[in-house]
């Protein structure tokens, strides 16, 4: 008799469990959705504050972040959808983007911490585009407050395009070339002098086939500062120098003797009364590629 209650028993407990399993999947396969669906559209908070930080100087236009993560006034975006890591990887999608972090908070506001790529020179090869010490090319204006940056040429393809062993410029992959690692060692050399500004540098024809057509051009501008009642006024002297592929190190340090003496021939012949607030004065063209020889050309 006690067997046959237990029996009984235990059929009940099996019953209920089955019941409440059954019970559990129901709700979390048909109530549950329609819960949250039902909490969301009560809770109608939409992103509608972006707040950037980071250098004030570098800040971008806010329309245009909000652009870049895909949020709109037109079709407002709900808070519980707003992806923060899908927003961060649209940001670093721009090629002025360095850095970027995203975070939202509660009701409506997306927090934009980020820096932009810093421009060390403009690219001539292609129409308002500059570039940073890593090779990462970025469109220029209106993103960047105009300075006097100088100007590189590195004889590239057309944006994109691949001409035998070189490859255009492309967004968001830097420059892996032999011209631009070229033209970086020169600007980091003629900089580390402090006496010079680099105005433009030419390596297009640097690795040329026909040996007779290598050579690598440089601008650089020196000054000199002479006070005349009081006013300081200011000479600058722009130079082009010639340089060989080879041995442009060994030419520029002969050209630093030979701008030594060129400038103190100014400074001794120069009269502060006679001259402008600033002056340009007509640029002399250097060739050093020739040991112990320089052609100065007026």
């Amino acid at each position: 008799m006690s067997k046959k209650i237990s029996l009984q028993r235990s059929f009940v407990w099996i019953g209920l469990s089955v019941i409440g399993i059954s019970g559990l999947s129901y709700f979390f396969y048909f109530g549950w959705p329609k819960i949250y669906a039902y909490k969301k559209s009560k809770s109608q908070v939409f992103i509608d504050t972006i707040i950037q930080t980071g250098l004030k100087k570098q800040s971008l236009p806010t329309d245009y972040l909000a652009e870049l993560i895909g949020l709109s006034c037109d079709k407002p975006t709900h808070f519980y959808d707003f992806d923060e890591k899908e927003a961060k990887k649209k940001l670093l999608q721009s090629p002025l983007m360095d850095r970027a972090e995203v975070k939202k908070f509660f009701p409506s506001t997306v927090y934009i911490d980020y820096s932009l790529k810093k421009p060390i020179a403009l690219l001539e090869d292609y129409e308002n585009v500059a570039m940073d010490a890593k090779g990462y090319l970025f469109p220029y204006s209106p993103f960047f407050a105009k300075e006097d940056l100088p100007k590189i040429y590195l004889g590239l393809p057309p944006f994109g395009q691949k001409e035998g062993m070189r490859e255009g410029g492309q967004w968001v992959i830097p420059l892996k070339d032999s011209y631009f690692d070229l033209a970086k060692t020169l600007v980091n050399i003629i900089q580390s002098q402090g006496n010079f500004t680099v105005t433009m540098i030419d390596v297009g024809q640097a690795f040329s086939a026909s040996y007779g057509k290598r050579e690598i051009v440089i601008g650089i501008q020196s000054s000199i500062i002479l006070e005349y009642e009081g006013t300081k006024k200011q000479a600058i002297f722009p130079f082009y120098l010639r340089l060989s592929t080879r041995g442009y190190a060994k030419e520029l340090g002969n050209f630093l003797t030979l701008h030594a003496k060129i400038i103190g021939d100014y400074t001794r012949q120069l009269r502060a009364s006679t001259l402008p607030d600033r002056a340009y004065f007509s640029p002399k063209v250097i060739d050093l590629r020739l040991s112990k020889v320089a052609y100065i050309q007026e």
